[in-house]
């Protein structure tokens, strides 16, 4: 297992702290929070510029090619940083959805718009009773004509106040908490039948709560099967080739332990395997597979520490095994009393 920033990936952290560093100021974040949507647009069209919002998608369709590597360099800069703009909503969360469950036609339409900073997105699954529940879905979708009709209401829409689309889970089949029957939307925002209400979030981001009646929508793909929708984990940026790691295969997998109240999620691959030196510490903060980043220099390796604090928090245990060919991280989480009732 490989930690090491390749050459071009050190020169995106560079780049990418560097903004940061320049642009978002303690005083110039406040300033940022005081614009019409809450957010710097200047910053946004800076975003698009350097490439930042095309990150994840393949270049075909005028993105960067980039893999999870890069998202994750990115994000820890302008996590790190706080930044206000819509980067999650529109490039991670929309652009993601659109990436795996949309048409050719779809993402060869609306990915080039998210690369050049001309379409915001924002996802509306959220409702108010829906709770912990994915698929507790209430808003319907029926056919009308061509297209779809929808009513419902979504709540705690990130960025769903100043985003130009709509990405809204809706029925078309089933019973209110059946996990089929749930399809994907692109509903315009400014459409007829779609009230928005806006308000900032404790973490000076913005929101909004959406009620859709009677508001017209195109199928993401083909409807029915959105919590379903096959995220591709080796290749999020679809058919991005990274030559690095052609030849390392990973498995992901949750099972229930056998015989204890216990949820069990495994995460493998076939690299060359964590280092003895470094197996005793992985889960502290600043603990990188890179000995030239440590706690000394101001290394920002928090990753694992963090799973291990949630998971720990949670009443659970995290571990790992590794030896060349064979690395196994095994995250064990103890079960609700509703969970256990189910199984």
């Amino acid at each position: 297992m490989d930690f090491d920033l390749s050459d071009d990936q050190r020169l995106l952290k560079d780049s990418v702290d560097r903004l940061v560093l320049d642009h978002y100021g303690f005083e110039q974040r406040k300033k940022y929070m005081a614009e019409p949507d809450g957010w710097s647009t200047a910053l946004w069209a800076k975003y698009a510029e350097l490439g930042l919002l095309g990150l994840p998608f393949e270049e075909s369709l005028g993105g960067f090619g980039g893999g999870p590597a890069e998202m994750m360099i990115v994000m820890e800069a302008f996590g790190r940083a706080l930044i206000l703009e819509p980067f999650f909503a529109t490039v991670v969360l929309g652009g993601g959805l659109v990436n795996c469950a949309g048409s050719a036609e779809q993402r060869a339409r609306l990915i080039p718009l998210i690369t050049q900073g001309k379409l915001k997105l924002a996802f509306a699954h959220v409702e108010r009773h829906s709770r912990w529940n994915l698929a507790d879905v209430a808003t319907t979708a029926r056919k009308q004509g061509a297209g779809w009709v929808l009513d419902g209401a979504k709540g705690v829409v990130l960025h769903g106040d100043c985003a130009d689309t709509l990405l809204v889970t809706a029925r078309v089949a089933g019973g209110q908490r059946d996990r089929a029957g749930i399809g994907l939307f692109l509903v315009d925002a400014d459409a007829t039948g779609v009230t928005r209400r806006g308000y900032p979030t404790q973490d000076g981001l913005r929101a909004a709560e959406v009620t859709l009646e009677g508001a017209p929508a195109e199928a993401l793909g083909e409807p029915g099967g959105a919590i379903d929708v096959p995220l591709d984990v080796d290749n999020v940026d679809g058919d991005a080739d990274d030559t690095r790691d052609a030849e390392l295969d990973s498995d992901y997998g949750a099972t229930l332990a056998s015989g204890t109240p216990r949820a069990v999620i495994t995460v493998s691959d076939n690299g060359p395997g964590i280092a003895d030196d470094i197996a005793p510490t992985l889960f502290e903060r600043f603990v990188r597979g890179d000995s030239s980043r440590t706690r000394a220099t101001g290394s920002t390796g928090l990753g694992l520490a963090i799973v291990h604090a949630v998971v720990e928090a949670h009443g659970g245990v995290v571990t790992v095994e590794s030896k060349p060919g064979n690395t196994v991280f095994r995250v064990e989480l103890p079960l609700q009393k509703a969970e256990l009732a189910a199984a």
